[in-house]
């Protein structure tokens, strides 16, 4: 089992006609955030959905209770991003039919498979969470510092949660299906799938989003992770591929120190909604024992 699951119903506010670069100093990554933020929202409803079908089938009251929590973790994200969302569509109205394209995707993904698909489908992708965004967090200096507080500080609240809840999909699959090989086996259909994803919100953004706008006006955009080693990024392609074999266990993969920075300054009562961004240097004057920065 994952250890004790927090449901934090943090009030994220984003002001109406948010820019679509939030993180001016890296757009391509802003960009990719940004797209994650859409799938999140279509994914999390699919979660919700396919929790909702499976709760009936889980007999052992631990991973019932786990499964509620998780449901309600992801429940919070989809709330969130979707307020970043409703934010972009003030100042960008075409991304309202881009939420409806990403929602119905999922929806037609939901309709032509099976419970057993779904769970794989979720555990599968739940798994390479924790090591993607370790690297995020480990590397959030030049990831997410100069970005905007409210949007650098949602994505990391996001990326200590999924850790928090790490092995969650993968004790319901086990619990309701327990196929492993069935598990891997639908691996390619995952990726076929956010593959199709991805180059439809790609096809959005280039036909809603002015260039200006998409490049933060700079002519030398960089690669999304162009500041960080190549050493580094080929570590992290062994660390998900690693998630994605037959033996793997999420429960035991490594937590960033962060993390736990993180769970303590919110204990504590910091705004969370604020906790890292541009104004970060600002809140460590305010909360001089948080290393913010480090």
């Amino acid at each position: 089992m994952t250890a004790a699951i927090k449901v934090r119903k943090l009030p994220f506010t984003f002001s109406e006609g948010a820019r679509f670069n939030w993180n001016p100093d890296n757009p391509a990554f802003g960009q990719f955030l940004n797209s994650l933020s859409f799938l999140f929202v279509g994914f999390e409803k699919y979660i919700i959905k396919v929790l909702r079908d499976a709760m009936p089938l889980i007999k052992d009251p631990a991973v019932n209770q786990e499964a509620r929590l998780f449901l309600e973790q992801e429940a919070q994200h989809s709330v969130a991003h979707n307020r970043h969302i409703d934010a972009l569509i003030v100042s960008y109205p075409g991304l309202r039919e881009t939420l409806q394209k990403v929602t119905k995707h999922f929806d037609q993904l939901y309709q032509r498979e099976l419970t057993d698909f779904h769970l794989a489908y979720i555990a599968n992708l739940e798994a390479t969470f924790t090591p993607t965004l370790r690297f995020a967090i480990n590397y959030r200096e030049k990831l997410f510092a100069a970005g905007d507080a409210n949007v650098s500080s949602l994505f990391l609240w996001h990326a200590v949660e999924e850790i928090e809840h790490r092995s969650s999909a993968f004790v319901i699959y086990n619990e309701v299906v327990g196929n492993t090989w069935f598990r891997l086996l639908k691996l390619g259909a995952v990726a076929q799938h956010l593959k199709e994803l991805f180059a439809l919100l790609d096809k959005e953004f280039a036909r809603n989003i002015p260039r200006a706008d998409l490049v933060a006006g700079r002519e030398d955009v960089p690669p999304i992770l162009g500041r960080i080693s190549f050493s580094a990024k080929l570590l992290l392609r062994v660390h998900v591929i690693a998630c994605l074999v037959p033996w793997h266990n999420p429960a035991r993969e490594r937590v960033p120190p962060w993390f736990f920075e993180w769970m303590k300054a919110e204990e504590a009562g910091v705004d969370m909604t604020q906790f890292y961004g541009v104004k970060h240097r600002q809140l460590r004057q305010l909360t001089g024992e948080f290393r913010l920065d480090s």
